[in-house]
């Protein structure tokens, strides 16, 4: 059981010692990219469930526990049914495979798999673990494959270029696949040629390119719906469609542009005899906003209340921001919200307390920092443990991220906590105090939680304790 390893022979090994359970899936919508894969899969889980369609969806990492990574209909797996299969997958891989085991990661796909498969689902919503051409989810011939935003990063993995990632990413797509869609690639745009060339290079397969994203709609134009926070515009099947998307940042119009484009194609085209009722635009909205992602762009109280909001209408004298932002692509999604959104609609003047834990990953976190911190800001650091069944993943050392933030030359203040996010609101929490004494500490201020999923998991195992 090592830890990444890439490559196509166990996992299409172990599939086959379980009779193939990924080919008895009527539909598939395989999702590859660097940033967004999360946001869309969770969106087009959400439409196709709204719609009637019985949706499984895989997604990686796993959040708080790998059964959240496998659902249908928005519900993980059982306890019982995961330890069942995965019983049932160890015994197949102890009797044929003890030479060559599969990883964790395999493990996980094929017990998604088969699970989908046992349950008979209408569609399947999967997202690629890492790159994509050797990922254990890219078993399949024949998908709707989507791209999202691509960008540096997993260099060690997939290559030190756009070029070379996009070749990776542009890996699942197959003979006879016949569609995909092509996400915005604002940050890196030659990364569509690779991906053309691809599709040009397996033969028939369309490339359906979303050249922009969603638009926002400002709430005086729509009299009707003064109360939404966050309505966008865009299209679906060849209409307008308007709603109040629940994902928060500007970079989610280009991820909502790319679910539509997914959304007209899996009916109107790919799946179009499988499922030839199409959705209303009614349904399609009802899916959009009742989509929920947790430890992205994510608004949270104050721990002692341990309540995520949905927007950061908090009545508490502060407020806390969390994103998984961990690269820079993201990091630069993050710091674009700050500066439009909460700069139009909350009136954000003060400088921002950052909390940060990150991988350890010192080009990434120079990036992060450069990207995010500006003079006057605060900079926390915060550790994190091990996510459930992946004890190679470490969290970075507060010392480094110190060190980090004074390269920048701003001078700005440090907080290096020892320990994890328990300690780091025990300690916001008496800054906190202090400073609503002093009378400094008002509703404009800001503390971000940033820099790993990991650390958004360990975050949200601390609030569900509280």
């Amino acid at each position: 059981m090592a830890e990444i390893r890439l490559g196509l022979e166990r996992i299409t090994n172990l599939l086959r010692l379980l009779e193939n359970p990924h080919l008895s899936l009527k539909a598939v919508v395989h999702v590859a990219g660097t940033n967004g894969k999360g946001s869309v899969c969770a969106l087009l889980a959400s439409c196709f469930k709204e719609s009637g369609l019985k949706t499984a969806r895989f997604s990686s990492p796993h959040f708080l526990h790998p059964t959240d990574s496998i659902c249908i209909n928005g519900c993980p797996i059982s306890l019982d049914t995961y330890s069942h299969l995965s019983d049932q997958i160890k015994s197949v891989v102890s009797a044929s495979m003890h030479l060559d085991p599969p990883s964790n990661f395999e493990i996980e796909c094929a017990l998604a798999f088969l699970w989908f498969s046992m349950e008979k689902v209408d569609v399947a919503v999967i997202e690629v673990g890492l790159g994509g051409r050797l990922d254990a989810t890219n078993v399949f011939t024949n998908a709707l494959c989507v791209f999202t935003a691509l960008a540096i990063d997993h260099t060690e993995f997939l290559g030190s270029t756009i070029q070379e990632i996009a070749a990776q990413k542009a890996g699942i797509l197959h003979a006879p696949c016949t569609d995909c869609i092509l996400g915005p690639q604002d940050s890196f745009p030659e990364a569509k040629d690779v991906i053309r060339a691809r599709a040009l290079e397996v033969g028939g397969c369309s490339v359906w390119d979303v050249t922009k994203g969603c638009e926002r709609v400002d709430v005086k134009e729509e009299r009707t719906t003064t109360h939404k926070t966050n309505l966008v515009k865009g299209s679906v099947f060849g209409q307008d469609i308007i709603v109040d998307l629940p994902l928060l940042g500007l970079f989610q119009y280009n991820n909502l542009a790319t679910v539509l484009e997914t959304l007209t194609q899996f009916y109107c085209n790919k799946y179009k005899s499988l499922f030839p009722n199409q959705p209303s635009l009614e349904t399609i909205k009802r899916g959009i906003e009742s989509t929920t992602w947790p430890g992205r762009m994510e608004f949270i109280s104050p721990p002692s209340t341990a309540k995520t909001l949905a927007t950061s209408s908090s009545s508490s004298s502060y407020r806390i921001l969390t994103d998984g932002a961990h690269n820079e692509q993201g990091a630069e999604c993050l710091r674009a919200y700050l500066d439009t959104m909460l700069t139009e609609n909350y009136n954000l003047k003060t400088s921002i307390h950052w909390i940060i834990g990150m991988k350890n990953d010192k080009s990434k976190m120079q990036s992060l920092l450069r990207v995010l911190v500006r003079p006057g800001d605060v900079v926390w650091t915060v550790g994190f443990e091990s996510p459930v069944g992946m004890p190679w993943i470490k969290c970075m050392d507060g010392s480094d991220i110190v060190k980090g933030v004074q390269e920048l030359g701003y001078g700005n203040p440090v907080r290096e906590v020892r320990g994890g996010v328990e300690e780091v609101f025990e300690e916001l929490e008496e800054l906190v105090k202090l400073e609503q004494e002093q009378g400094k500490c008002g509703s404009d201020t800001l503390f971000v939680v940033c820099g790993s999923l990991y650390l958004m998991a360990s975050l949200h195992r601390f609030l569900q304790e509280k």
